[in-house]
């Protein structure tokens, strides 16, 4: 089961971001993974953890996935997927508003 207790976050431009996921299965997990809602076909694709340095966690042990200086590539909407041996249950959709405003 995958519990999602936001699935709307409003942050800043340059700072960061979890987006918070509990997942619990009573079989172990076999895989954890995140995937990022294309802007321009609409289609979710599975976010490469190793090539961007900004994000943390999102994986079996550390579910829930972090941004490291969000800027405006990051509103987008996103979505978890967790694996046991039944199969693979998607959570709902979390969506990030990148306030690019600055007070002065």
């Amino acid at each position: 089961m995958i519990y999602i207790p936001r699935t709307s976050y409003t942050v800043s431009s340059g700072y960061t971001v979890t987006l918070d996921v509990n997942v619990t299965s009573f079989y172990d997990l076999t895989d954890l993974f995140w995937e990022k809602r294309n802007i321009s076909s609409n289609i979710y694709e599975p976010i490469d953890m190793q090539s961007d340095s900004r994000l943390e966690c999102g994986n079996i042990t550390c579910p829930s996935l972090t941004i490291i200086g969000v800027d405006k590539n990051d509103e987008a909407y996103f979505r978890v997927n967790a694996t046991n041996q039944d199969g693979t249950t998607t959570g709902s959709n979390i969506h990030i508003y990148v306030n690019l405003s600055t007070y002065l």
